[in-house]
């Protein structure tokens, strides 16, 4: 534990673990991922967590070897799933950009595209 200034007060500051998406973008590009350039969803009350490479902003090239991929974990960090998602809809292109990454009030994954698209995932079946 750890005390962390906040301009004039102090508060703790509590490791409380790490999430696996390093390594599981190393299964699909050798170079460490640059999280800055990722999407982050997280649930309420401490469910699952979606990350993704934000398409909507210029991305290292390196990270275009992961664009569509959603990246599921549990709130623990643990791996849940990993989607394409050129696999949910065949008309999906890579020029589509992500604009809106969120999860509903039943912990389903809301996916919506600059084209109007929009995808519903939920993260234990995919």
């Amino acid at each position: 534990m750890q005390w962390q200034p906040l301009e004039s007060l102090y508060y703790k500051s509590t490791y409380l673990g790490e999430c696996g998406l390093r390594q599981k973008c190393k299964e699909f590009m050798q170079d460490e991922p640059d999280l800055k350039c990722f999407r982050i969803a997280m649930a309420r009350y401490g469910g699952p967590v979606a990350c993704m490479v934000d398409t909507t902003q210029q991305f290292i090239a390196k990270m275009k070897q992961i664009a569509g991929i959603v990246f599921l974990f549990d709130s623990f960090g643990k791996s849940l799933l990993t989607i394409r998602i050129s696999e949910l809809d065949r008309s999906f292109v890579p020029t589509t950009k992500i604009v809106g990454l969120h999860f509903t009030t039943e912990e389903d994954l809301l996916i919506v595209t600059d084209v109007g698209d929009f995808y519903l995932i939920d993260p234990c079946t995919g």
